[in-house]
């Protein structure tokens, strides 16, 4: 038996992935976010003493993420 769907069910199932995915990404980003964030924050606590030192390590953190 095969299941026929208009095209009006289709494209909402096609829009319920997209925004699924969608929701995926976005968490994904922010997650990512919260630990660069993180990641900040522990190299400037911890390397408060030799500035020159932190900004070489938040530089290579700068270009590795662009």
């Amino acid at each position: 038996m095969m299941i026929s769907y208009s095209t009006r069910e289709k494209q909402m199932y096609l829009s319920s992935i997209s925004s699924e995915e969608y929701a995926t990404i976005d968490e994904t980003k922010q997650l990512n976010l919260c630990k660069i964030n993180q990641v900040i924050y522990t190299i400037r606590s911890t390397i408060d003493n030799d500035n020159s030192q932190r900004n070489e390590i938040l530089n290579a953190l700068t270009s590795s993420l662009q």
